[in-house]
């Protein structure tokens, strides 16, 4: 299967499921004062700045 740029899904808003983790995961960092830079290892910085978009 080949997959072309043109063909590409592209997407203005994270699905809700996507974002109930993203809360959590945000809500649980400062629960547990766990370091941005730990999380961001995992998830990359910009997947939380794009919730605010």
């Amino acid at each position: 299967v080949r997959s072309t740029i043109s063909e590409a899904k592209t997407t203005d808003h994270l699905p809700p499921n996507v974002l109930n983790v993203l809360i959590f995961l945000q809500h649980f960092a400062r629960v547990t004062k766990l370091k941005p830079s730990i999380l961001h290892t995992h998830i990359p910085a910009y997947v939380f700045d794009a919730m605010s978009l």
